[in-house]
């Protein structure tokens, strides 16, 4: 409104008002990950903020060539890779945020099994038992399943199996022990048994005879 000695006048009503670009903000920060040995590790952000948004992704404080989309797909050697930090840093006309720093964990690759000391070959008598044992190597954890003769026996998946007392039939049996990792089997090594007879009393059969 503009007044003088001769009147007043009032401008029109200026509605086309717009606001100011705002800066940007992390709603969400990349996330930690934990991953495989020669897996590939995914870093995301969400990001607010006036568009466009540009980003610049970060390992160990230290910017990524060519790192500049809303996610990150990290590859490469796993040792250097092990415990590295990855962050964001978000940009606009407004500002620049940098996002809270996401850690990076690579485990082993599993390792099937290997038999390392694979059953002995056991002699034993008639109604004595027979133990079989082995020792296997790769990433835990390692199941047992005992065979004789190529069969399963139930319910023998222990690291050793004890065999009945009554052995008759185990005689020349084999006995191997297949060791199974997540689902793969492994190596198979098995041991024989020997079955003795029971040592018997003497008896005497034809006693000495009469002489003349």
């Amino acid at each position: 409104m503009v007044t003088n000695t001769a009147g007043t006048v009032t401008s029109t009503r200026d509605t086309d008002c717009k606001p100011g670009p705002v800066a940007p903000t992390i709603t969400t920060p990349p996330a930690n990950q934990t991953v495989t040995a020669g897996q590939t590790a995914t870093f995301a952000v969400v990001a607010a903020g006036t568009a466009p948004l540009s980003y610049q992704w970060q390992k160990n404080g230290a910017n990524i060539a060519g790192a500049t989309a809303v996610e990150l797909h990290d590859t490469g050697d796993d040792d250097f890779r092990q415990r590295s930090t990855f962050r964001v840093v978000v940009t606009n006309t407004a500002g620049t945020v940098t996002s809270s720093a996401a850690t990076l964990t690579v485990s082993p690759a599993p390792v099937a099994p290997t038999i390392t000391t694979p059953p002995t070959n056991q002699t034993v008598t008639a109604g004595q038992t027979a133990t079989f044992a082995v020792v296997a190597a790769g990433t835990a954890p390692l199941s047992y399943q005992w065979q004789k003769s190529g069969a399963n026996i139930a319910g023998a998946t222990a690291v050793s199996y004890t065999t009945a007392g009554d052995n008759n039939g185990d005689s020349g049996s084999t006995f191997p022990s297949g060791g199974d990792e997540h689902g793969r089997h492994g190596d198979k090594y098995g041991g024989n048994t020997d079955v003795s007879p029971a040592p018997l009393a003497p008896t005497i059969t034809t006693p000495p005879a009469n002489q003349r």
